[in-house]
């Protein structure tokens, strides 16, 4: 139907144009954008603040008791022990290591255990 024929077909039931909806502006209406705005380098922005007190909050939450330093000749070794414990990626790998000891230690002959090691 051409763009003629709608139109008379429109007058004669007695309907409107359809209403088509606006596209929206990519910006909101109103918002001006400052020309030459002084940044502070180092100043946290708003974001960072508002993430800083969380953070904060959940300490509370959890309890504001401050972590042990560990320092003097083992504190390194510490560190590593306690990074290995806390390593989600090394429990798997202590799980796996214990299920082939008890693999091992269970195995009746020489033959299941050098197949299992």
């Amino acid at each position: 139907m051409s763009a003629i024929a709608r139109k008379i077909a429109r007058k004669a039931v007695g309907k409107k144009r359809k209403a088509v909806k606006k596209p929206k502006a990519a910006t909101q209406k109103g918002v001006k954008f400052s020309k030459g705005k002084d940044i502070k380098d180092g100043a946290p922005s708003r974001a960072e603040q508002e993430i800083e007190a969380e953070q904060r909050t959940a300490r509370v939450a959890k309890g504001s008791r401050a972590e042990k330093i560990t320092t003097g000749k083992s504190s390194a070794a510490n560190f590593i022990r306690d990074q290995l414990s806390i390593s989600p990626g090394m429990a798997a790998r202590r799980k796996q290591d214990e299920a082939f000891r008890r693999k091992i230690a269970n195995a009746k002959t020489e033959e299941e255990k050098e197949m299992t090691s």
